[in-house]
């Protein structure tokens, strides 16, 4: 909990900014899916760049060491053998 008084400042422009990365990129694919006549929901898109902002932001802090490291590990474990014998 101490940590979290420490950077609260960090932690709050944190969420902002993959806040507005979430509303930025929801608006973008709204935008253009009405453009060329789409039948989209503004509010399941922006629900589903928020959680993807927020998914990034949690990966590139310290809040996400233990999902990070799973991650690296599948994609070391997986993809990288598939990697070597494809492009060598």
């Amino acid at each position: 909990m101490e940590m979290f008084y420490r950077n609260w400042r960090w932690l709050v422009l944190s969420f902002g900014g993959w806040t507005l990365f979430g509303v930025f990129f929801a608006l973008q694919n709204y935008v253009n899916a009405v453009y060329f006549g789409q039948d989209i929901s503004f509010w399941t898109t922006l629900a589903v760049w928020l959680i993807c902002g927020y998914a990034w932001g949690n990966k590139g802090s310290g809040v996400g060491l233990e999902v990070s490291a799973g991650s690296n590990t599948i994609f070391r474990d997986i993809f990288l053998p598939f990697r070597a014998t494809r492009f060598s």
